[in-house]
């Protein structure tokens, strides 16, 4: 597990973390793995990377796949390629706005009406560099990557855990994170969301960081209130990724470099999405509650592991949580 791996955590910074992180040779999936009269949920599933997972779990038999879309529309299209590729199996597409809680509301009632869910992947990865503001007043990246992602993670937990009865193992729902964290610096001693909405503290990319970063803090706390019989939650990483929609809402001058770098060092989207598939089919209980990453399980980054660190993360919890439950009284963990 992710954390007894601190000794292992100074090897993840810098570039030089990220040269060889990127560069990790991928994994097979063990041979023989039949997914047949399973269901899974990938949120973004309509393009890049969770369309591709989608794919890959079919290839594997999977019965039921549900993919979300913002609009009805995009995901019918998405679902009819799947449908036509793969004529065995369920495909449906749902609706789900994650700058909204009542869409995700929802969308997570919806989810309680499946008879099953063995697998969970929730795609999140929201950037745009011009700075603007949710309906909650939240930063939008934030909001979208990581108060919205909470809100959906809490109801799916409990969801996931009152199904567990009907399965012979344990669901398994892995949050798509990123290894960006490793080179966040973002403890403060105030209000988490405060600090986060602030632009004199992080704007643009660095938002984005922060983002995931609460992201990986909230996802470890949860985890540990959840015994691993009952539901396997961890966080997972595709690593940087070319030929994906990632960088589709922001300005040439910055999606013009960050292409480039992508199309030199970035992954294909097949081996990206295998990342996903890694976290939800390979590993067992000693992933839960872990940060997987290049097919293995991997250490948080050296901040979650030091006492000011672990503070912090209780405080953005305790916070996080409290405005959760304003936000909808049914959130429970």
């Amino acid at each position: 597990m992710s954390r007894y791996l601190h000794l292992d955590a100074p090897n993840e910074n810098g570039f030089g973390g990220f040269l060889k992180r990127q560069f990790t040779k991928p994994k097979p999936l063990p041979a023989g793995i039949d997914l047949k009269g399973g269901t899974a949920i990938i949120t973004g599933g309509t393009s890049g990377l969770g369309l591709e997972a989608g794919m890959q779990l079919l290839g594997l038999g999977l019965s039921t796949l549900i993919i979300t879309s913002r609009t009805q529309s995009r995901g019918e299209v998405a679902a009819a390629k799947l449908r036509t590729k793969y004529p065995f199996a369920t495909v449906e597409a749902w609706t789900l706005d994650m700058t909204s809680y009542e869409s995700i509301d929802v969308f997570a009632r919806k989810c309680d009406t499946l008879p099953r869910i063995d697998y969970t992947i929730l795609n999140v990865g929201f950037i745009d560099l011009k700075r603007e503001e949710a309906p909650t007043g939240h930063e939008m990246m934030v909001q979208v990557n990581y108060y919205s992602t909470m809100y959906l993670t809490t109801l799916l937990v409990s969801i996931l855990k009152n199904k567990r009865a009907r399965q012979s193992r344990p669901p398994v729902l892995s949050v798509v994170g990123s290894d960006i964290h490793y080179s966040v610096d973002a403890d403060p001693e105030g209000s988490a969301a405060a600090f986060a909405d602030n632009p004199k503290n992080a704007m643009g990319f660095t938002q984005y960081g922060i983002s995931k970063y609460y992201l990986l803090l909230s996802i470890i706390k949860l985890a540990e209130q959840i015994d691993s019989n009952e539901l396997i939650l961890s966080v997972c990483n595709p690593g940087t990724t070319k030929q994906t929609d990632f960088v589709a809402n922001t300005p040439l001058s910055f999606r013009i470099p960050l292409t480039i770098v992508r199309g030199l060092l970035g992954r294909k989207v097949a081996v990206g999405a295998s990342c996903y598939l890694d976290a939800v089919l390979v590993h067992g209980q000693e992933a839960h509650g872990s940060f997987m990453s290049d097919w293995t399980i991997k250490p948080f980054p050296e901040v979650a592991y030091t006492k000011a660190g672990k503070a912090f993360q209780t405080r953005l919890w305790d916070e996080t949580m409290s405005e959760l439950r304003l936000a909808q009284p049914k959130v429970s963990v």
